[in-house]
């Protein structure tokens, strides 16, 4: 049933790339995309630490908008695929729900609480307190990144490399970037631990990793490589 929603998953956020400027298009399937959305939440919380002095020039909203409307929505546009290369296959189920009840509470405490702060203080109370929040996330998502998208090596046509690290799967440029076990690795696949391999490009499957055993599932499309071994 995962495999089938983030299959699903996948197409209709492919259908959403021409959206938004090509922004979730290009950045769900870009390399390393949790350091990215790490970086823009620091530069969204300056942004909110700095508003107040900003928006006192007559283009200062204008300049405060543009910027965090680009840099501030990735992470609510991307948080499945941030969730699942953050905590991994095995824990995504916890992790989404982790989300989303953090958004409903954001959603029904946050309009009140906003209010309520701005008719007690003023709005420059409002851009500090979001921004803090910004940089808290920030850090939070840096300490606890592992990195799996780094580990994974890239064919010579910029797709993704089946290699012998612990089951991972995070969306890829044409896909998942799937990782396969180093015991199913060596063990099922016959080759030394680490061992890379590539998908040959036919209409059948590619190896996907499915709680420690091998099987088959959509096809990659990889280009053969020079010193790889086929499957």
């Amino acid at each position: 049933m995962m495999k089938r929603f983030m299959r699903r998953n996948r197409e209709k956020t492919e259908s959403l790339q021409p959206i938004g400027g090509g922004k979730h298009g290009v950045l769900y399937r870009h390399r390393n995309v949790v350091l990215k959305i790490v970086g823009m939440t620091f530069v969204t919380s300056l942004v909110c630490l700095a508003a107040e002095a900003v928006i006192e020039h007559p283009a200062g909203a204008y300049i405060v908008t543009l910027v965090d409307g680009i840099y501030g929505s990735s992470t609510q546009t991307l948080f499945f695929p941030l969730t699942i290369s953050i905590l991994g296959l095995a824990h995504c189920e916890t992790g989404f729900g982790l989300v989303l009840a953090t958004l409903g509470c954001g959603c029904m405490l946050g309009p009140p609480l906003v209010a309520w702060t701005f008719d007690k203080f003023g709005y420059s109370v409002l851009f500090r307190f979001s921004g803090a929040l910004y940089l808290v996330s920030g850090l939070l998502v840096s300490l606890t990144y592992h990195g799996h998208e780094e580990e994974s090596a890239n064919t010579a046509g910029g797709d993704k490399l089946l290699a012998g690290n612990p089951v991972e799967v995070a969306f890829g440029s044409q896909c998942f970037e799937i990782v396969v076990p180093a015991k199913e690795t060596e063990d099922a696949l016959g080759t030394d631990e680490g061992e890379a391999f590539l998908v040959e490009n036919k209409e059948e499957s590619n190896i996907c990793a499915s709680e420690g055993h091998v099987e088959t599932k959509n096809n990659l499309h990889l280009e053969p490589t020079n010193g790889a071994t086929h499957i």
